[in-house]
């Protein structure tokens, strides 16, 4: 037990000795007591007072980092980052390194301490993982990223052509041009289409067997066509047509081919005509309904439906189940019930809280 004790000891001693070490500097700077360098001017060299090892060569022009700052891992001595600047802000590239191999890992450019140009990143193997450009007004430009076998993995189409291949895929010159996009493991995920850097005709996601998972369109950037979605096996899930990056109408299919649900939108009137089905091909309910937009957060939105005027509904057979007539605030104002052979057995009015206001039968 003694033993354990004496042990935990000495290991407690050592985590605490390397977590207050501390990096001795020239000239008795240290940078975390800011009056010792106010308005010193030149190099400063410091050392990790454990190890020995350079941990940062920093210029500094009366108290402010003005030229190449250089820093280094303290147990290794390798560099792991290499900073410009002036008048202490980040000015030129900047480079940064993998601790355990000094390999690049990324370089950015900076002006007055933002971002600007060409940035890239790196794998530990030296294959390109980013590469992107930022416009002097910080508006993003073009940038890709890839996975560690070079395949893309995503990619933002701009004005400027950052590698080889991308005016191609971008469909700048007013040529159409196509990019296949992959994820980490190498397995293709989607095929894009662009032209004039904006998608332009059929995109194609893909499941993990090869097949087909969603095919859109687009014309001149904006959604235009027929959507649809498939199941793994490559039965037909959901169409949806657009016009002009509205939606017209959509249709979900069950598993045996025959509709679902299917939804005409009236934009105008923020109106859809809904139609839902039996697995054999004949309506169950059908209505109009408002759609209502609900801000759950700043950035998501949901909607949910209210119905206006005359709703039906059917038993399997086709016959007509039931009738409910809603006004435009959506309050129940009559309903009509039928038997399976077609016969009137209820007939009610409704006021606007929902009780009864007269029976018929």
């Amino acid at each position: 037990m003694k033993k354990i004790a004496s042990f935990l000891l000495i290991y407690v001693l050592f985590i605490s000795f390397n977590a207050f070490a501390t990096e001795i500097c020239d000239n008795g700077i240290s940078f975390s007591n800011g009056g010792t360098y106010k308005h010193f001017t030149g190099t400063v060299t410091c050392k990790d007072e454990a190890t020995g090892k350079l941990t940062k060569k920093v210029i500094l022009k009366d108290g402010k980092r003005d030229g190449t700052c250089i820093y280094y891992d303290k147990n290794t001595g390798l560099v792991q980052a290499e900073e410009n600047y002036v008048n202490d802000k980040k000015d030129g590239v900047t480079k940064k390194y993998y601790p355990k191999t000094g390999k690049l890992q990324s370089e950015m450019t900076y002006s007055n301490d933002r971002t600007v140009g060409l940035s890239k990143s790196y794998y530990e193997n030296g294959k390109l993982k980013y590469i992107g450009n930022r416009l002097d007004s910080a508006k993003q430009d073009t940038s890709i990223r890839f996975n560690n076998k070079g395949q893309i993995i995503s990619i933002s189409c701009g004005p400027t052509s950052i590698i080889k291949d991308d005016n191609i895929w971008c469909g700048r010159n007013g040529r159409d041009g196509e990019v296949f996009l992959y994820d980490m493991k190498g397995q293709k995920i989607e095929k894009r289409a662009y032209l004039n850097l904006v998608p332009n005709g059929k995109w194609i996601r893909f499941h993990t067997n090869g097949k087909p998972a969603a095919e859109t369109n687009y014309v001149n950037g904006k959604l235009d066509g027929k959507s649809t979605s498939f199941l793994e096996n490559g039965i037909l899930e959901k169409e949806i047509d657009y016009k002009d990056n509205s939606k017209i109408q959509a249709i979900e299919y069950y598993q045996n081919g025959s509709p679902k649900v299917k939804e005409v939108y009236n934009l105008p009137n923020r109106t859809t005509a809904i139609t839902e089905y039996y697995d054999n091909g004949k309506p169950h309910v059908e209505g109009i309904y408002r759609y209502n937009r609900k801000e759950d957060s700043f950035y998501f939105q949901s909607f949910s439906y209210s119905p206006v005027g005359l709703i039906k509904e059917y038993y399997e057979d086709g016959i007509l189940a039931k009738e409910s007539l809603y006004n435009d605030k959506s309050v129940l104002v009559s309903k009509k019930e039928y038997s399976k052979k077609g016969e009137l057995i209820s007939d009610e009015d409704y006021f606007p809280d929902g009780s009864r206001k007269a029976k018929r039968l």
